[in-house]
């Protein structure tokens, strides 16, 4: 519908329900003028009767009530008139019954008892009026009324000695009213209807013109540059229009020039869109999972190593249950580090340089990659070209990092033969290693602001050899950019997040070198890793990397540890759904004394609570993990505080970013343990919950 139609019926909508609206209004009005006059009437005439009726009444004369009431029927129009002694006896009658029957004396507690009161009531289409007749004191010297006679002293008007009913007919009323309502319908229908022919005038006459300037602007909008609007119209339309037209051929000179340039910005924009929209994607979607995905096993490996080393008392066992536990707290460290992402992004990463030992450090990185390499049935060798330097300047967390991910990456992309390690101390670096590290230098950050190796400056450079599935030239072109690998099959295949290189590299570019590659497709690839060494004056040599003996600095037990206490006498959820969290955690609180009952996801643990409740044994605390399948910690713990549970519930997550303590409480926690466990922190805050828990209970009574 145009807007000529629509402004059309708005008009005459408009003025139907104002016509309408007033009709109607007056209609009600005068109604209810007459229903009242009628009621005022009626209270008149009863009064006047009464006060004519009283000597009648005190005298006892029927004939001449009856006399009264027909004389004041005649004029006064009632359908029936009563008089009634104060128990409603009927002294005189004179009328016709109304279609309800007789009307009778209301109750005692509603009927009138003062000279000046009256009751009226409605019922089938009958006004009914009561008006009391009240004997004075003073009324045909009859002498002072008695005592108990006497109903206002100050008055001396005394008790009613009858009453006064007419009742009048409303349907003489209703047909005048029904008269009145068809008369005002004749006038508004008049009204709209002129009003109709006026406004379909008035709307014709100004809208035209804009309806022809919609119909031409839509024509232009479809790409047809040639249509014009109308400027016959006068007044603000007709230079509306004439400007609209300005307006078109302007845009129709510039459109023919303007196409080209557009779609080729078009194009450029496009292309921009979707890398930014597939980064952005990978990048939110790694950062979702990571932390969730990687301290949760973490948890395990750690809870069980730390179990193993308290029930093994051998030196051969602590040995690699020390390298495990170490390794194990190193990884956690990395973590923290890589989730950080944006911070690697800025060049704000914390770099320390301290002296580290350089035979020692890759020993361990042997050592912790070993079985990996021997569950796929490859070799691990390490080949030291020369001397090495006992220590150089650098940062040993993330030089074990960097070496964790490229021997990683090449056992992941080796299926047969074997990595090796190929370490080489260069006491003067040349144009080819400065070059290198130049190329890949990071472009975030001033390069004067960069450690980094230059011309004749000591350096190490440690080779990563692998006899792998190798690469072309496109995906080396890919392999640091992050939240990429070689390519897609290969991230279906082997699995990864693609961030570990591109990490690699920049972690090395802090430290004043650089990592880069080379392969050969189908015949493996080398990694090399360039480090700044720092200053050597002073450094000893090691001829013969391969002949020092590296060992793993183990405590040996002599003496059985001290036992955990077993005071945790409380019956705990866990809420849970990794199986091998469940066990370790289990097991850590069964060991500490607590009777534990796990749920493998919010929405079980909130039916086992409610549960219990029922049964009369509801648990001491809850254990929650707050991201599970089905139903989260979050959503569960607003459900048990929504029903009513105050038992302390103890976040457990992985996910240890700044705020996710305050999320996790404001959810309705009581504490906050993250991911992996420390066992001794987790038992004190448990311990810390329920004296809390168990002091509110024994003060509350007493409130």
């Amino acid at each position: 519908m145009g807007l000529k139609g629509r402004a059309l019926i708005f008009c005459v909508l408009l003025l139907a329900g104002t016509v309408g609206t007033l009709s109607t209004s007056l209609s009600y009005l005068h109604h209810r003028t007459a229903v009242r006059n009628v009621h005022q009437q009626a209270v008149i005439q009863a009064k006047s009767i009464g006060r004519t009726a009283e000597p009648d009444i005190l005298l006892n004369d029927a004939k001449g009530l009856q006399r009264l009431l027909q004389a004041t029927g005649e004029a006064g129009q009632f359908r029936l008139g009563q008089i009634t002694d104060p128990e409603g006896r009927l002294l005189a009658r004179s009328g016709q019954s109304p279609p309800g029957g007789e009307p009778e004396l209301p109750p005692v507690g509603v009927r009138p008892r003062q000279p000046d009161a009256f009751l009226v009531t409605s019922e089938n289409e009958e006004v009914i009026v009561w008006v009391p007749v009240c004997r004075r004191a003073n009324d045909l010297d009859l002498g002072p009324l008695p005592a108990e006679e006497i109903e206002d002293p100050k008055t001396g008007v005394g008790v009613p000695i009858g009453y006064v009913c007419l009742s009048y007919s409303m349907a003489p009323l209703r047909a005048e009213m029904w008269q009145h309502l068809m008369l005002s319908a004749v006038i508004s229908g008049g009204v709209i209807l002129i009003g109709l022919l006026v406004t379909f005038g008035a709307v014709r006459h100004v809208l035209t013109p804009v309806e022809d300037l919609a119909r031409t602007a839509v024509a232009i909008a479809d790409g047809d540059l040639s249509k014009r609007a109308s400027e016959d119209a006068i007044g603000e339309i007709g230079t509306l229009a004439e400007s609209f037209n300005h307006m078109a051929e302007t845009i129709r000179q510039y459109t023919e020039s303007l196409e080209e340039q557009v779609h080729e910005r078009t194009i450029e924009l496009s292309d921009a869109l979707r890398r930014a929209e597939a980064a952005t994607l990978a990048k939110s979607e790694f950062l979702a999972n990571m932390s969730h995905e990687i301290r949760t096993p973490l948890t395990a490996i750690m809870g069980y190593t730390d179990i193993l080393i308290e029930e093994s008392y051998s030196r051969a066992a602590q040995e690699p249950l020390g390298i495990v536990k170490r390794n194990g707290q190193h990884l956690l460290q990395i973590i923290n580090d890589i989730l950080d992402l944006s911070k690697i992004e800025c060049g704000k990463m914390e770099i320390e340089r301290v002296a580290m030992p350089l035979v020692g450090l890759i020993a361990e990185i042997k050592s912790l990659m070993q079985i990996r390499v021997e569950a796929k049935g490859l070799s691990l060798r390490i080949e030291y070209a020369g001397e090495i330097p006992e220590t150089i300047e650098s940062d040993p967390t993330r030089v074990r990092q960097i070496l964790i991910n490229l021997v990683g990456n090449a056992i992941k992309f080796t299926e047969a033969g074997g990595v090796r390690l190929h370490v080489r101390f260069v006491e003067a670096a040349g144009p080819d290693i400065v070059e290198q590290v130049s190329a890949t230098l990071d472009s975030e950050g001033e390069p004067g602001a960069q450690v980094r190796i230059r011309r004749g400056d000591p350096c190490l450079e440690i080779q990563v050899i692998d006899t792998g599935i190798g690469m072309d030239s496109e995906q080396i072109g890919r392999l640091f950019q992050p939240f990429s690998q070689g390519d897609t099959s290969m991230t279906r295949r082997f699995g990864g997040t693609g961030l570990g290189l591109a990490i690699s590299r920049r972690l090395a570019q802090r430290l004043g070198g650089t990592v880069t590659v080379r392969s050969e497709l189908g015949r493996g690839s080398t990694f090399t890793l360039l480090l700044a060494t720092g200053p050597l004056e002073g450094v000893r040599r090691i001829a013969k990397p391969d002949d020092v003996v590296v060992t793993e600095s183990v405590v040996e037990r002599t003496t059985e540890p001290p036992a955990e206490p077993k005071d945790l006498e409380a019956r705990i959820l866990l809420a849970e759904d990794g199986p091998d969290n469940q066990r370790l955690i289990s097991f850590v609180l069964k060991k500490a004394g607590a009777t534990v009952v796990v749920a493998e996801n919010g929405k079980v643990a909130v039916d086992m609570v409610r549960a219990a409740q029922r049964e009369g044994r509801p648990f001491d605390l809850v254990l929650m993990d707050m991201q599970m399948p089905v139903l989260d910690g979050y959503g569960a713990t607003g459900q048990l505080r929504r029903m009513g549970c105050s038992a302390p519930i103890v976040a457990l997550t992985a996910h240890a970013m700044a705020g996710d303590k305050d999320k996790c409480l404001s959810a309705g926690c009581t504490d906050y343990a993250t991911k992996p466990i420390d066992r001794r922190v987790l038992l004190d805050v448990i311990r810390r919950c329920l004296r809390s828990a168990a002091s509110t209970v024994q003060v509350t009574p007493s409130v």
